[in-house]
C-alpha cells in the first residue's frame, strides 16, 4: 500500500513547530499534497491559535484561513 505524507514548519519567518502527517493506505489518493496536506492545514491553525503565534504577513489568507477567527460557514 501507498503511505501519502507530507512535512512542514511554521511560521516561515521564525519556525516555532514543525509537522509531519503521514496516512497510511489513504482510500482517496495517493499523494501527500491531496491527502496529508489538508490534515497538515488543520493542525497548523489549531497550532497557531493555541500558541497564538502572530502571522507572518497579518490579514494574508492564502492558505484559507477565516478572517478573524470565524466559525465556517454551515451549509443550511
Amino acid at each position: 500500500g501507498y503511505v501519502a505524507s507530507f512535512a512542514g514548519f511554521l511560521p516561515v519567518q521564525k519556525p516555532r513547530i514543525a509537522i509531519l502527517v503521514s496516512v497510511w493506505h489513504p482510500r482517496r489518493g495517493q499523494y501527500g499534497g491531496t491527502v496529508a496536506a489538508p490534515v497538515f492545514r488543520e493542525i497548523a491553525r489549531d497550532c497557531v491559535e493555541y500558541l497564538r503565534i502572530p502571522p507572518d504577513m497579518p490579514g494574508d489568507q492564502r492558505d484559507g484561513a477565516r478572517p478573524n477567527g470565524a466559525a465556517p460557514a454551515s451549509n443550511d
